[in-house]
């Protein structure tokens, strides 16, 4: 049964296959604290030619690749539940002709063909909060981590996603004025406090977390309009379905209400459209 640590979005492993070939748009946003992460867990526990590296929920392997770009020769297993993303890191593994990248196709509630006690600086980016098992996720990585060994992880702040949420209501609002926007992560991994509890519940310890801004970037807002309505990304899918749900809309005529909000809620900075977003970065030990 989930806890009230876990992500309600309706996703199952295909739809995240199938957003990868869209999901360039969402690395582009974390990439920035995504590196500050794993600069900060590094500098707290320095590598060296023994180490091992996780690369939990890997995605596109934004986590592998900025890795592979300060410790070329360290050892990374990049795991992720959908087939789609692993190919899309073993195609930049090809590219940049990275050596010990290994990829699995696993859950990271059951990381089970990953011994216990066995890495040493392990990586959840972007998708504890987004998880039906955050709490088996959680216990997992504290099970293959080695004593001593770093965790670093990043969430979003703000559950509702105003960056996204905004001019999505108020494109709604325009034909639903009740419509209110959805949590699409959990709010049990927003705040400091709330991350502190659930990773020393599951036995870490030194838990610190900072927040930092990052920002959407798109190239117009047709770009992000696209990527919205036919990217496939569940997280979009949650907005969608709340305006059906929730107050019996339709989706029809709102690409058109959204794109013009878009124009009214984003600014534009050389050549692109940029909003704000505000991550939690957290590290921890074991």
């Amino acid at each position: 049964m989930a806890t009230q640590s876990e992500s309600q979005i309706k996703h199952h492993p295909d739809h995240w296959s199938f957003t990868s070939n869209y999901h360039h748009h969402v690395e582009r946003t974390v990439h920035p604290v995504i590196v500050e992460l794993i600069k900060w867990a590094t500098q707290t526990s320095p590598p060296d030619s023994s180490s091992a590296v996780l690369d939990d929920g890997c995605g596109l392997g934004t986590v592998t690749a900025e890795v592979k770009k300060s410790f070329p020769d360290l050892s990374v297993l990049a795991i992720d539940s959908a087939a789609g993303m692993l190919e899309a890191v073993n195609r930049k593994t090809e590219k940049h002709d990275w050596k010990n990248v290994t990829t699995r196709l696993l859950d990271g509630g059951n990381l089970h063909s990953v011994s216990s006690n066995t890495i040493t600086h392990a990586f959840a980016c972007t998708y504890i909060d987004l998880a039906h098992n955050a709490t088996a996720c959680i216990k997992e990585l504290h099970r293959v981590i080695a004593p001593g060994g770093i965790l670093g992880m990043n969430t979003w702040a703000d559950p509702i996603h105003p960056s996204i949420a905004t001019p999505w209501t108020k494109a709604c609002q325009q034909v639903y004025p009740e419509f209110k926007a959805p949590l699409v992560t959990s709010p049990k991994w927003s705040t400091a406090d709330q991350i502190k509890h659930n990773l020393e519940k599951a036995g870490f310890k030194d838990v610190q977390t900072k927040q930092v801004i990052t920002h959407w970037r798109w190239a117009s807002p047709e770009e992000m309009t696209e990527w919205f309505f036919n990217g496939g990304n569940p997280v979009c899918g949650r907005w969608h379905e709340a305006l059906v749900e929730e107050v019996g809309g339709k989706l029809e005529g709102m690409r058109e209400r959204f794109h013009e909000e878009l124009v009214k809620e984003y600014r534009e900075v050389g050549g692109q459209l940029l909003n704000e977003e505000v991550v939690n970065l957290t590290i921890a030990r074991k």
